[in-house]
């Protein structure tokens, strides 16, 4: 499948191919819908859009996985992040002690 052309609805409309087996074989080569015709308007439109819909839901959860993505590696950040600083902020506590003078320690 081409990522170019994958999210293309398409729609097959026959009144020749009408068996279960010709159908299937639309689906297997890429329908999203099969109609027969005569073509019903209200179900063409209502077909159009639940396919909408559909869209529209997948584009939901591949932002939604998107947005997970990037807290983890925000979370990852932090904590790579963090860490070192924790250990280089203890030891110039350290530091700093020692260069104290000693009626200043406690």
């Amino acid at each position: 499948s081409d990522p170019e052309t994958e999210r293309i609805t398409v729609i097959m409309a026959s009144g020749h191919y009408i068996y279960s087996s010709a159908r299937v074989k639309g689906f297997r080569i890429g329908a999203s819908v099969y109609l027969l015709k005569p073509v019903d308007r209200d179900e063409l439109l209502a077909r159009i859009e639940t396919q909408l819909r559909f869209r529209d839901l997948e584009d939901q959860h591949l932002l939604e996985e998107k947005l997970a993505l990037i807290d983890q590696v925000v979370t990852t950040l932090h904590h790579e992040i963090i860490n070192p600083l924790s250990g280089i902020l203890g030891y110039s506590e350290i530091l700093n002690e020692a260069d104290a003078p000693q009626e200043s320690r406690p």
